[in-house]
């Protein structure tokens, strides 16, 4: 099948079809037979019925119909527009064709009556005999037709009253309802009525079919709900679980029965790939830029974030993390109310905490893969989005370079631990502060100098200058205390809107605005740590841009790339996804720590939680270097390019001490090294026990293209006067010619002296190696240079009886 979107094409489509159609549904027939016959088109006979002239005319006319093609669309446009409910728009589609048909029917047996004249020529004259037969005259006779005959004292002579007759018998002929007053009386009345009716069977089959399956539709979905719920009613009976059990699983099974249609994952599944992206990046990416954690990861990685997660609904007072469970999923609150209730052996009692829309919670054990510390319960219907361990894994071979940025968002959180509203939750009731205790934790929030009161957190200054972790360590101890509304139960079960109303409840606890901002801060190489591309709320610190590759280095590699409810009420039970979930959430301070980091960074705590991420964080950056070197050993340039795209640091190195470039180097990979190279990797960096890339380069043989590449960008070998030496030493003993030559061309000392002195030529003349000799003269070494003991190269030439050396040192002199 192919798309013809060409005019010309359209158009001789249409004269070769439709056009004949419209042709002879617009002629107008009646002129043309006037002009034709002489005005017969008109006429009737003496007895009022017409003649065939009149009727040839007025059957001409009936190419009219043809018109009605064009309802096609009418009837096709409802059925495709959303905007008409499909109840409404299929009962009109089948009451127009319904009105339509037994108007054509009535109207053909008018026709046919008229032709007959209706049986005028007895009008007045005519009265029903005993036995139901006509008298005309007081004699019987046959009657020429039923419409409007002169036996028929209901109908009278008029047009209407006549049209009326016909519409009625086609009413009543096609809902077979039959009451038999009016019935055919001619053969062409007979014939059309047979006809009539055969079609009168489809056409009534295809309304019912069409009310029907706008009736079974809704008993289909009905009758799915009835029966997972009698399934889970069984199972409840079987294993005999409690009432209160029970019915939380019943409202559970109602919630996500509503919506488990309107669903991301149920509606977007039909939409292209790029198409579902982009649809996701618009519902969910102002989520996840507003969190901490992904800070400065890039769009790509955070892309394929929302397409392995998965998006699930919670009714109230559900634990989606206990206390002492492992924790397999990373998870952020995407609509509704959470709070977390953390326990400590140190404490007497619980900490709470609100987690807010937008806030991620459990990261701490889901990446440490250990059991979590706090106990995180939903307050209301919560929307969460769910990443799985198995999705993780997946995104983390493909984006190294993303899952490092998240790991050291997470690392250097433990440094910017601030204060957070304490929440002591009841099970029956809690007591909201008053307007001054609000004021007074208001105050706390956002005073960076306010008066430490109870061990909560730690809150880094916000000068100009980080401090290093011993500084962050002897920060002092802020908090502040709010009341959390109470539990919502299961009546009382309403999602917020995304922007609250002015009768939203007010909790007493300051949101993260009203906080002082934090600097956000990543690891430097030595533990402490250090600003990242992060700023704090205002526009006093600008946001510090990712170092990224010049606009050469970028055509190059892209070049290398190409090729290579507002609520939810419990009578429906349903949420609504409004488009205002691409927008940030209702607290937009991306730098506060999520409660699980509060949790983790309790006092006594903090250092070992903090050493644990560290320890996993080197463990991703080794896998990474291993990764990267592989890939540069293989010469997969398209995964480099990928990867430095993502920020990975090139001048990394294994635990052999080898480099990228030396990988890349010594596995003769040319377009790998190139890459390397205009991105900006330094070309004189020495490896462990191989000396710099072009030194490595020289070892292994490689190519002139690839020396002379290094040499461009300014590689050296990186020899001291006596390393050039023993090098060139080496080299000549070994009789190694091909490495000399490279070494000689990439600008070594041809006369760099060794150990006592010595000269490679003097090597050259004991070994015999007159190919050297002539190589080591060409670079510059004289002949006449002595070493320790005086000697030159012709004496050593002599002391070993080489001719061809002795005779070609003389002629140099």
């Amino acid at each position: 099948m192919r798309y013809v979107v060409s005019r010309r094409r359209i158009a001789a489509r249409y004269l070769r079809c439709l056009f004949w159609v419209d042709l002879l549904s617009v002629m107008p027939y009646g002129p043309i037979c006037n002009a034709a016959f002489g005005g017969c088109g008109s006429g009737s006979g003496p007895t009022g019925e017409l003649t065939p002239c009149a009727i040839t005319c007025r059957m001409l006319v009936f190419f009219h119909l043809l018109r009605i093609h064009r309802l096609l669309t009418l009837f096709t446009s409802p059925k495709y527009n959303t905007e008409a409910p499909f109840a409404v728009a299929t009962l009109f589609r089948n009451y127009v064709v319904t009105v339509l048909w037994t108007h054509f029917a009535g109207c053909m047996m008018y026709f046919l009556a008229k032709v007959y004249g209706f049986g005028s020529e007895a009008w007045g004259r005519a009265s029903p005999g005993p036995d139901g037969r006509c008298l005309i005259d007081g004699e019987p006779v046959d009657v020429t037709t039923w419409l409007g005959g002169p036996c028929d004292p209901a109908v009278g002579p008029t047009f209407g009253e006549r049209y009326m007759v016909s519409l009625y018998w086609a009413i009543v002929t096609m809902t077979t309802v039959g009451y038999g007053d009016k019935t055919p009386a001619t053969a062409a009345e007979i014939a059309f009525t047979v006809l009539y009716i055969l079609v009168n069977i489809g056409m009534g089959a295809y309304i019912i079919g069409t009310i029907t399956l706008v009736a079974v539709g809704n008993d289909e979905t009905l009758r799915a709900y009835r029966e997972k719920s009698s399934r889970l009613l069984e199972y409840i009976e079987v294993h005999g679980i409690p009432p209160q059990m029970s019915s939380c699983m019943l409202a559970h099974l109602r919630l996500n029965f509503v919506n488990e249609q309107a669903s991301d994952e149920q509606v977007l599944q039909i939409l292209p790939l790029t198409l579902r992206r982009k649809v996701l990046h618009y519902l969910y990416m102002g989520r996840l830029t507003s969190s901490y954690l992904f800070s400065g990861c890039c769009s790509t990685f955070l892309d394929r974030i929302l397409q392995a997660a998965g998006f699930e609904l919670y009714m109230p007072q559900v634990q989606l993390v206990t206390h002492g469970s492992p924790v397999t999923e990373l998870m952020m609150l995407i609509q509704g109310d959470m709070h977390c209730s953390v326990t400590r052996l140190s404490s007497a009692s619980p900490k709470e905490y609100s987690v807010e829309e937008g806030e991620l919670f459990g990261e701490i054990p889901f990446f440490m893969e250990t059991v979590s510390t706090e106990t995180i319960t939903t307050v209301s219907v919560c929307r969460v989005m769910v990443l799985s361990r198995a999705a993780w894994r997946s995104i983390l071979d493909a984006h190294p370079g993303g899952a490092k940025a998240m790991l050291e968002n997470l690392v250097a959180s433990t440094f910017r631990v601030i204060p957070r509203a304490s929440c002591n939750v009841g099970r029956g009731s809690s007591q909201a502060p008053g307007p001054a205790a609000n004021e007074e934790v208001q105050r706390r929030a956002t005073d960076p100098e306010a008066e430490p009161e109870a061990s909560v957190g730690l809150c880094l200054p916000t000068g100009s200058h980080m401090p290093d972790a011993e500084a962050v360590a002897e920060a002092p101890l802020v908090s502040s205390y709010a009341s959390c509304p109470h539990p919502c139960t299961l009546q009382d079960a309403v999602l917020e809107p995304e922007h609250p109303s002015p009768r939203r409840r007010n909790t007493g606890t300051p949101t993260r605005r009203d906080r002082a901002p934090v600097r956000s801060t990543s690891l430097s190489p030595d533990g402490s740590p250090s600003l990242r591309s992060l700023s704090p709320l205002g526009p006093h610190l600008p946001e510090s841009p990712r170092p990224t590759l010049s606009s050469r280095h970028s055509s190059l590699l892209r070049g290398h790339a190409r090729r290579g409810p507002s609520s939810l009420r419990l009578s429906t039970l349903r949420i609504s996804q409004s488009s205002s979930l691409n927008s940030s959430p209702r607290t937009t301070n991306r730098y506060q720590p999520s409660p699980t980091v509060l949790s983790w960074c309790t006092a006594g705590e903090q250092q070992e939680t903090r050493a644990r991420l560290k320890a996993y964080l080197d463990r991703h950056n080794d896998n990474v270097t291993q990764k990267l070197i592989e890939c540069c050993r293989r010469g997969d340039s398209t995964a480099l390019i990928n990867m430095i795209s993502e920020g990975i640091d090139l001048e990394v190195a294994d635990y052999n001490g080898q480099r990228v470039l030396h990988a890349a180097v010594g596995a003769g990979q040319l377009e790998i090294v190139r890459i390397l190279l205009l991105a900006g990797v330094e070309v004189n960096k020495s490896g462990l026990g191989v000396g710099t890339p072009l030194m490595l380069a020289c070892k292994m043989g490689a190519d002139m293209a690839m020396i002379n590449l290094l040499m461009k960008h300014g590689a050296a070998l990186g020899l001291t006067g006596q390393e050039a030496g023993d090098v060139l030493c080496a080299a000549v003993y070994d009789g190694d010619r091909s490495f000399l030559s490279r070494l000689l061309n990439c600008g070594i000392d041809a006369a760099a002296r060794g150990a006592d002195s010595r000269t490679a030529l003097h090597v050259a003349a004991a070994v015999g190696s007159l190919t050297s000799a002539h190589l080591l003269v060409a670079a510059g070494c004289s002949p006449a240079l002595r070493d320790v003991w005086g000697r030159t190269p012709l004496d050593d030439a002599s002391d070993s009886n080489q001719v061809a050396l002795i005779d070609f040192f003389l002629e140099l002199e």
